[in-house]
């Protein structure tokens, strides 16, 4: 049995699809509340049983995306910058729990690393260090190349502009005519004197 449904991320929506009980994220969606593009590269670290392709029907037509398995979810949350990362973590964890499904033990990511550390202040946080040590060499796996599950209709901007590109910029820079001003000096205004 499939679900769809929409969850709300502060103002962003962030479609989930429940699919035979297990919960699963748009990765778009979840990289989209923190403006960012979808870091397929870090996806391709994802074991593939925590990835797969679901097509939604929009106005514009199907659209087909790669779902995240609610482990890879907290996973993209690792992947953030802190707090970010500590705050999407928490955001999924409840999601889970009020859609009355079992909170999300702390484990090894799906991509093989250690998930967002909680602040020391939380419950959690002796869970992530008792993981954490256990675990001293945890590391993100290596990316897998072709995964069939990241060929979807989400056109990620190029990470890196190409060497071309550089160079193309870097000739208009040296091209362009600047016209150099010498801005105007003012004095320093004398401070009063307290009595």
């Amino acid at each position: 049995m499939t679900d769809e449904q929409t969850l709300h991320f502060g103002k962003q929506p962030v479609r989930i699809v429940t699919i035979d009980g297990a919960l699963w994220f748009t990765a778009a969606d979840l990289y989209e509340t923190k403006n960012r593009r979808t870091n397929k590269q870090h996806l391709a670290c994802f074991d593939r049983s925590h990835l797969r392709l679901h097509t939604f029907q929009s106005d514009a037509g199907p659209r087909k995306l790669t779902l995240v398995s609610t482990l890879g979810a907290l996973t993209i949350a690792s992947g953030l910058p802190e707090p970010d990362g500590r705050i999407m973590d928490a955001w999924v964890r409840k999601q889970v729990a009020a859609l009355g499904l079992d909170r999300p033990p702390f484990t090894l990511g799906a991509d093989g690393a250690l998930p967002a550390r909680p602040k020391t202040t939380w419950l959690a946080f002796e869970d992530w260090e008792a993981l954490a040590a256990a675990n001293p060499h945890a590391r993100r796996n290596s990316p897998v190349q072709n995964i069939n599950e990241l060929d979807d209709d989400d056109t990620p901007v190029p990470f890196k502009p190409s060497a071309e590109r550089v160079a193309a910029d870097r000739q208009a820079m040296l091209d362009a005519e600047y016209e150099i001003v010498e801005m105007p000096r003012h004095k320093a205004r004398p401070r009063k004197k307290k009595r």
